[in-house]
C-alpha cells in the first residue's frame, strides 16, 4: 500500500530547501581567485571563483541552467557549468579520464578532438544534482587558458549544504528487509530531498519501499510499494 507524503513533511522540506538555497557556499580549494560567480535554483547551489579579468552570466533557459563564463579579452573562449543538462556533451569522445580535483570533487572528463578545436565535458560524480562543465576551445585558447581553467575547476563548489549519495545510501540501509535488495538514490533539488528506492534484485523495476531523506540526513517519510 502506498502512503502519500504528509503535508507537514512537504512543508518541512520546503523550509529546509529555502535555508539550503540561502546558505553561503565556501571555496574549499584555497584558490586565490577574487571574483565569485554564483547560481542557485531551489536546493541546488553552485559557485565558481574567477580571475578579475573574467566575466560571467547566469543562464535560465529551458534546457540550460547555470553559469557561463569567459575571459574578457576573448569572449569566444566560453565555458558553461550547468545543472541538470548535458546538452553540450560531445558526440564522439576521443578519450575519457576519471579525475579528482584539489577541492575534492571527482569527475569523469571526456575529450573530443575536432581537429582545429577540442571539446571538454566534465561530468561530476557523487554530487546531489547532476552537474556538467562544457567548453570548446581552439588549440590556441587551450594553450592560453588551460592553466587558469585548472585553477577555476579547483575552485568550484556544488551543493555544500546537502549530504552526499554515499551517506544517503548508508542511512537507508537499515530499511532493507532482505539481503537481496538493492538501493538506488536520486536527489530532487526542487523539493530539497533524496529519494531512495529499495528494489529486489529480481522481480521488476518497481521499488518495494521508498525512503525520503532531507538535505541534512533526516528520514522524513517511508512509502511502501511503488
Amino acid at each position: 500500500m502506498k502512503y502519500p507524503i504528509a503535508a507537514t513533511t512537504l512543508l518541512s522540506l520546503a523550509l529546509l530547501c529555502t535555508a539550503c538555497a540561502e546558505a553561503p557556499a565556501s571555496n574549499t580549494s584555497g584558490t586565490a581567485l577574487p571574483e565569485t560567480a554564483a547560481y542557485s535554483r531551489a536546493c541546488a547551489d553552485m559557485t565558481i571563483s574567477l580571475p578579475e579579468d573574467w566575466a560571467w552570466e547566469t543562464l535560465e533557459e529551458e534546457n540550460l541552467r547555470g553559469i557561463r563564463f569567459w575571459p574578457e579579452s576573448d569572449p569566444t573562449a566560453t565555458a558553461v557549468l550547468s545543472l541538470d543538462s548535458n546538452s553540450l556533451v560531445c558526440s564522439f569522445v576521443s578519450s575519457r579520464e576519471d579525475v579528482v580535483y584539489e577541492n575534492g570533487y571527482a569527475a569523469r572528463v571526456s575529450t573530443d578532438d575536432y581537429g582545429d578545436s577540442v571539446h571538454i565535458n566534465v561530468r561530476y560524480q557523487n554530487v546531489p544534482a547532476p552537474y556538467y562543465l562544457n567548453y570548446t576551445w581552439t588549440y590556441a585558447q587551450m594553450e592560453t587558458y588551460s592553466t587558469v581553467m585548472a585553477e577555476i575547476l579547483d575552485s568550484i563548489v556544488l551543493d555544500p549544504e546537502v549530504i552526499r549519495e554515499e551517506t544517503v545510501l548508508t542511512l537507508a540501509e537499515s530499511y532493507k528487509t532482505k539481503d537481496d535488495q538493492i538501493l538506488r538514490a536520486k536527489y530532487d533539488y526542487e523539493a530539497g530531498a533524496w529519494t531512495v528506492g529499495i528494489y529486489p534484485v529480481y522481480g521488476g523495476m518497481k521499488p518495494v519501499r521508498t525512503v525520503v531523506i532531507d538535505t541534512q540526513g533526516n528520514v522524513v517519510e517511508t512509502v511502501e510499494g511503488a
